[in-house]
């Protein structure tokens, strides 16, 4: 494929709408590297798409999460590696873990995507990473002649699986309107913020003011059921306020209930840690009090964001770490 083939905008427009669609003529080739709870629900709604998608996972696999054999004839197939998926690419999403699992899939020197990465090819990194890597690897691929979007989602795996994620994406000139097609074929909703790393600050936003809300409500709801009110009987009289948002008062319910991992409080703490280190790193001190002078001298607080995370952390020592984020409210 050539590569004004590749960079070409009109290139990347399908004329898919859904799953229900065929393969169409116009629907970019797509290398989906990672393949895990997240990754394999949005891995497969591109297949069903009707897109040509190579598959990476890091963990061996003889077939595709959802069951489906691997042919290449199938307009499918499993790569040996990151490099082999996006050869002729001309969209590579990766879905991982961390900043550490990305740095792999995408850079490393003898197998990472950046190898073979097609000049002009869209490079949409997924994952939930810290925005100094999303900046770093920003820099690195369109040095390289790729087009950079970070583009993390808001949602778990019922999200995931029926196409509607909200995904925060972030990238220069047009690359997210170039990106668009495909994303809302995962997505509900496409919101762009502007050049890297805004779209994976925002994203450790959402988690950190999510994370905070229930591990206040936890502590809330233990603290009534100590003085004789039942954690249901709080929960169904603080819905019927306004304070309590729709996302806190679904998982006080799974507080009660018990849930399967849909957000593990391993990565809730990864995420409260990059949280953290975000804010450190543009100089705001998490709940400092400042003089009119603008000193803050003698007026520190503790941070609240760091009390958040200290409150999973507590929960991972404890050997919660593969449970669901509202595990913290048993």
């Amino acid at each position: 494929m050539k590569d004004s083939q590749i960079s070409s905008p009109s290139n990347l427009h399908s004329s898919s709408s859904g799953p229900e669609d065929s393969k169409t003529a116009d629907s970019p080739s797509i290398a989906f590297l990672g393949l895990g709870a997240m990754g394999s629900r949005m891995a497969r709604r591109l297949v069903e798409s009707g897109h040509d998608v190579a598959l990476f996972n890091r963990t061996p696999m003889s077939r595709a999460p959802w069951g489906q054999p691997l042919t290449k004839d199938g307009g499918v197939r499993l790569a040996a590696s990151p490099a082999s998926a996006v050869e002729g690419a001309q969209v590579v999403i990766s879905m991982v873990r961390d900043d550490e699992a990305s740095r792999a899939i995408w850079l490393d020197e003898r197998s990472g995507a950046a190898t073979t990465l097609p000049p002009g090819a869209l490079a949409v990194e997924m994952s939930t990473v810290s925005p100094s890597w999303s900046s770093e690897l920003s820099r690195r691929l369109e040095f390289g002649g790729a087009r950079f979007v970070e583009a993390p989602v808001v949602g778990s795996l019922p999200q995931a699986e029926t196409g509607q994620l909200l995904i925060i994406a972030a990238g220069r000139e047009h690359a997210v309107d170039d990106a668009r097609p495909v994303l809302e074929k995962v997505g509900s909703r496409v919101l762009e913020v502007g050049s890297p790393p805004a779209a994976s600050s925002l994203k450790l936003a959402v988690n950190a003011l999510f994370a905070g809300q229930l591990a206040l409500l936890g502590e809330v709801l233990r603290g009534l059921h100590g003085l004789g009110v039942e954690r249901e009987r709080s929960l169904a009289l603080l819905g019927e306020t306004p304070v309590l948002s729709a996302a806190a008062a679904a998982n006080g319910r799974l507080m009660i209930d018990g849930s399967e991992p849909l957000f593990p409080i391993d990565l809730v703490v990864k995420d409260l840690g990059y949280a953290y280190s975000m804010v450190d790193a543009v100089g705001v001190e998490a709940g400092s009090i400042e003089e009119a002078d603008g000193s803050s001298e003698g007026r520190q607080q503790g941070s609240v964001l760091r009390a958040v995370y200290d409150v999973f952390e507590e929960a991972r020592l404890a050997g919660l770490g593969g449970e669901n984020i509202t595990a913290i409210g048993g």
